[in-house]
């Protein structure tokens, strides 16, 4: 197969495209090359002026004009401004959560009837009612630019940070949630069969022997420059500080102005980018992109995290501690195996030890607490 035969979209994109077209009745839109093709303007595949509209504005008029038929052109034209707002003296948060709310109610909008009476009025952008009457599109290749930047959004991430804020969801469940759908997901669309990867991959830059005869790979080099970069982000930087604010006390941290939402937001996102590099070094090291590649680390990741120190509750923690505790779970892995001991007692002391971590951990902060009740007394 040419190395073509292995590009994202093929392997994910067309698939998934192509579920939701038949499954769903969606229609699927392949945009990588939307300007060069046929221009810009409302005439060309989705209708934006250029790369940098992130609305498709004609898609958003035209389904203003069909589910709120018989209305003045000039109601339909505000209530597209309406949409398309960008208020620079909100949050990015605060913008989405206005948004959420047009999608969900519908645009406000004042206009004159025939007879000259002044309407107040809200108009539809989705039909709950009638599923039918909506039109479902799915775009591959879809680039934003930016001021700085050329980029296609991370979906997954913001997704997880949404639902944990807008639901009041523990974010351990919104993450495991996601977990088992991208899994399944995976699996349906591969068929269970993972596609062959080409030779020319560059495994020297993440997986490869840093040089001939060494000790380490040089995966181990992006676990260390990702390590250091991480605990200086947490120990030097005011978005540090505002990431522990946010874990320890949510109310104070908003009280005191930090923006916790977005906070969390950019956290969830980073996360996912860091679950998805991980993921890219495992199936370049393995060789072959596996769907249950990974089954178990989960929990095994959480495990670290409570052994090294971290809060479940948030606010206390550190990137060393996690480093310490991820090490301390590989050598029991690595002893019970070159001690000839039943593997299966592994995830009996990785519990054991998880267990004794949060115990620990809640006696320390009880410890804490008493210790400042005393000094004020």
């Amino acid at each position: 197969m040419a190395k073509k035969d292995y590009s994202e979209d093929l392997l994910i994109q067309a698939p998934t495209a192509e579920l939701l077209e038949k499954q769903l009745g969606w229609e699927s839109v392949f945009a990588q090359d939307e300007g060069a093709k046929g221009g810009w303007g409302p005439d060309s595949l989705l209708g934006r002026a250029s790369d940098s509209e992130v609305v498709l504005t004609r898609d958003v008029l035209a389904a203003l004009k069909r589910l709120n038929p018989g209305l003045p052109d000039a109601a339909y034209q505000d209530a597209l401004a309406l949409v398309v707002q960008d208020d620079i003296t909100k949050s990015l948060i605060a913008q989405n959560e206005e948004k959420y709310k047009l999608l969900r109610d519908g645009v406000p909008v004042k206009y004159r009837d025939a007879a000259g009476r002044l309407v107040d009025k809200r108009l539809r952008l989705i039909d709950f009612d009638e599923p039918k009457n909506n039109r479902y599109l799915a775009v591959r290749e879809l680039w934003v630019r930016g001021k700085l930047w050329l980029r296609r959004p991370d979906v997954i991430g913001f997704v997880n940070g949404y639902v944990t804020l807008q639901f009041s969801i523990p974010s351990f469940i919104t993450t495991l949630g996601m977990l088992f759908i991208a899994r399944s997901l995976t699996i349906v669309i591969s068929g269970g069969f993972p596609p062959l990867l080409p030779s020319d991959l560059p495994t020297w830059l993440f997986t490869d022997y840093i040089w001939q005869g060494a000790l380490f790979r040089m995966s181990f080099v992006w676990f260390v420059g990702i390590a250091v970069l991480a605990a200086a982000l947490l120990s030097l930087t005011n978005f540090g500080n505002w990431i522990r604010a946010t874990g320890g006390f949510n109310e104070a941290a908003a009280s005191m102005g930090i923006p916790v939402k977005r906070v969390k937001i950019v956290c969830f996102m980073l996360c996912s980018v860091l679950a998805g590099f991980a993921g890219l070094l495992q199936v370049l090291r393995l060789g072959s992109p596996l769907p249950s590649i990974g089954e178990g680390l989960e929990l095994q990741a959480v495990a670290a995290a409570v052994i090294g120190g971290t809060a479940l509750a948030g606010g206390i923690g550190t990137v060393f501690g996690a480093i310490i505790g991820t090490l301390l779970i590989r050598t029991i892995d690595n002893g019970l195996v070159l001690s000839r001991v039943d593997a299966n007692w592994f995830k009996f002391a990785i519990g054991v030890l998880t267990m004794f971590a949060v115990i620990a951990n809640a006696w320390m902060g009880k410890l804490s607490r008493k210790i400042k009740v005393e000094a004020h007394k």
